[in-house]
C-alpha cells in the first residue's frame, strides 16, 4: 500500500499488486491498483474506537469483565477487577465467571449463563474473603462472539449500613410496641406502626389506623393546624416538635392529646415518631375548674344576698317580739322568725352541697346505670323503670348521680299517679340527647317558666337548680319538654366530646 496523488491534487491510499508478463519479445509489468482509502479510514476509526473503549474500560471504578456468553470464559478484565478480586489479569483470563461465586453449587449452576441483570450475589476473592456485590450486565456481539459485559460493585459497606439501619429500626419497633404510652410512626402522612396503647386509646383496629391518612382521625377544627406544622417540617422551616390536638376515637368521644414529634429514618426513608400523651382529663379538669369557679363566685353573691335578707327578717321579727305581749301576734312573729331561721339553715346546707360541684375531675358515667342505682335507693312502690340508653356514657361531674335521684324523687312526690319511668338516648348530629320520662301529671306551662330557679319548688327549691348546675359543668343542658297531663320529659343535651358509646369488641 502506498499513497498516490490524483488529478485533483489529493492523495489516496492504494493497494498495488504487480506481476511481470511477456508480450511477444517484450517483458512488461502488469499492475492492479485498488483504492483502499475508505478501508484505511475505517480501520483507523476502529483503532481509535478500540483505544477509547480500552481507556474507558480501564478508567471505570467498578470491576468490569467481558465474558463469552457461550461458555462463561472471561476474555477481558480491567484494573478495578484485579484490585477487587486480587487476581492478575492473566489469571482471570484463564477463569470463568462462576469461578468467583461464593454461592452454593446449585445456585452457581443456575446462574452460569446470566441472561439478565443480577441485582445481588456473593463472590469470593483470591484470599478467600466473601463479599456481597451488585452486578449490572449488558449484552452485545464483538467480532462475532456473543459477549456479556458485567460491572461488579462491592457493596459490603452498604450492606453494613443497611444492617445497622435495620437493627436501629428493630429497636424502634421493640420500644414502640412495649412502651406504656401511645406511639405512632407516620411516614408521608400514613401510619407505619402503631403500638397497642395507641390502638386502645383511639379505639380503631390496627388495620383501620394503617389504611387511612392519620389526619382523618384528627378533629376537623384542628386539621389545618396539623397540616401547617407538617408542611413547615417538610420545608425545613422551624416548627414546634410538640403540640396539642384533638383526636376523634371510635367510641364517638374526643381524645385530647399532647404530641411530641421526633424525626427518624424508617425503612430507609424519613419518618416521624409521635409520642401521644393523653391529656383529656387535664383539659376537662381545667374547663370544669374554670366553670366551677365562675359558678361559685356567682353563688356566693346570690347566697350572701339571700342570707342577708333572711337575717334582716329574723332581726326584725325578734325586735317586734321584744315589744309584744304574749298572745297571737307574738306567736305569729315567732313563727315567722323560726321560718326565717329555717331558710337560713337551708341556704347554708345548699352552699355546702354546691361547693362540692367542680371540685373533682369530671368522669365518664352511665346515665342508665346511675338511674337504676337511684331507683333502687328510693324503691318507689308500683313504679316500673325501663333503661333504653344502650350503655351510652357521658362526661359529667361526680355529683351527677344526684340528677336521676332528684328526677325520680320529684316524679314520686309530685307525679301523683306515676307507674312508669323511662331513660333513653338518641344521637342528634354530633351531640347525644338523654331523655327522662314518666307517665304522671306533668308540669304546667306556668311552672315550667321557673322550674330551674333556685327558689322554686314545693320542697327545698334547690333540687332542679342543683341538677342544672351539676350538668352545666361539662356543658350539658337540661330542659323540660313534656305536656301537662301526659307526664314529664326532661331532655339533657350532651355536647360533642362529652359522650361516648360502649367500647366495641375487636375480634382477635
Amino acid at each position: 500500500m502506498m499513497p498516490h496523488r490524483v488529478a485533483n491534487g489529493g492523495v489516496k491510499t492504494v493497494e498495488v499488486h504487480s506481476s511481470p508478463i511477456s508480450i511477444g519479445d517484450r517483458q512488461i509489468l502488469f499492475s492492479i491498483i485498488n483504492d483502499v482509502t475508505e478501508h484505511q479510514i475505517m480501520e483507523g476509526a476502529l483503532r481509535d474506537s478500540e483505544e477509547k473503549f480500552r481507556h474507558l474500560f480501564e478508567m471505570e471504578s467498578d470491576a468490569l469483565f467481558m465474558i463469552d456468553r457461550r461458555d462463561g470464559k472471561i476474555i477481558e478484565a480491567n484494573g478495578a477487577a484485579e484490585r477487587l478480586y486480587g487476581y492478575s489479569r492473566s489469571e482471570m483470563l484463564q477463569m470463568k465467571n462462576t469461578d468467583f461465586s461464593a454461592e452454593p453449587e446449585e445456585t452457581r449452576r443456575a446462574t452460569v449463563e446470566a441472561a439478565t441483570d443480577i441485582p445481588l450475589r456473593h463472590h469470593r476473592k483470591k484470599d478467600g474473603t466473601r463479599f456481597p456485590l451488585e452486578i449490572t450486565t449488558n449484552h452485545f456481539e464483538w467480532n462475532g462472539i456473543p459477549i456479556i459485559l458485567c460491572a461488579m460493585r462491592d457493596i459490603t459497606e452498604r450492606k453494613k449500613a443497611e444492617e445497622v439501619l435495620q437493627e436501629s429500626e428493630d429497636k424502634y419497633r421493640l420500644l414502640v410496641q412495649n412502651a406504656n404510652m401511645a406511639i405512632v410512626v407516620l411516614q408521608d402522612g400514613m401510619t407505619k406502626l402503631v403500638n397497642p396503647v395507641a390502638i386502645k386509646k383511639i379505639g380503631f383496629p390496627e388495620e383501620v389506623l394503617r389504611s387511612r391518612p392519620f389526619i382523618s382521625f384528627v378533629h376537623p377544627e384542628d386539621r389545618a393546624m396539623v397540616m401547617e406544622r407538617y408542611q413547615k417540617r417538610l420545608q425545613g422551616t422551624s416548627s414546634p416538635d410538640h403540640y396539642e390536638v384533638r383526636i376523634r376515637t371510635n367510641r364517638g368521644d374526643v381524645l385530647w392529646a399532647e404530641i411530641h414529634v421526633v424525626a427518624i429514618i424508617w425503612d430507609g426513608h424519613p419518618a416521624a415518631l409521635n409520642f401521644i400523651n393523653d391529656i383529656t382529663e387535664r383539659k376537662q379538669l381545667e374547663k370544669a375548674l374554670h366553670e366551677a369557679n365562675r359558678k361559685l363566685h356567682l353563688l356566693s353573691n346570690i347566697t350572701r344576698h339571700d342570707i342577708t335578707n333572711q337575717l334582716l327578717v329574723l332581726k326584725g321579727r325578734l325586735a317586734l317580739l321584744e315589744r309584744e305581749k304574749p298572745g297571737s301576734s307574738r306567736d305569729d312573729h315567732l313563727q315567722k322568725a323560726e321560718a326565717a331561721a329555717a331558710q337560713i339553715s337551708s341556704l347554708v346546707q345548699f352552699t355546702k352541697e354546691y361547693e362540692d360541684i367542680g371540685i373533682k375531675a369530671p368522669a365518664w358515667v352511665s346515665p342508665g346505670g346511675q338511674t337504676e342505682e337511684a331507683f333502687a335507693m328510693l324503691h318507689p312502690t308500683g313504679v316500673e323503670l325501663k333503661d333504653d340508653t344502650d350503655g351510652v356514657e357521658i362526661l359529667a361531674d361526680p355529683l351527677a348521680e344526684k340528677v336521676p335521684y332528684n328526677l325520680i324523687d320529684n316524679s314520686v312526690r309530685h307525679g301523683e299517679h306515676v307507674t312508669r319511668i323511662k331513660m333513653s338516648a338518641e344521637q342528634r348530629g354530633d351531640a347525644m340527647l338523654i331523655m327522662y320520662e314518666d307517665d304522671g301529671v306533668g308540669i304546667s306551662a306556668e311552672d315550667k317558666k321557673r322550674l330551674f330557679e333556685k327558689s322554686f319548688g314545693k320542697n327545698t327549691g334547690f333540687g332542679l337548680f342543683l341538677c342544672r348546675e351539676i350538668l352545666a359543668i361539662t356543658g350539658i343542658t337540661i330542659t323540660e319538654t313534656g305536656k301537662a297531663g301526659e307526664g314529664v320529659r326532661f331532655e339533657m343535651l350532651v355536647p360533642p366530646g362529652a359522650w361516648r358509646l360502649p367500647i366495641p369488641q375487636i375480634e382477635q
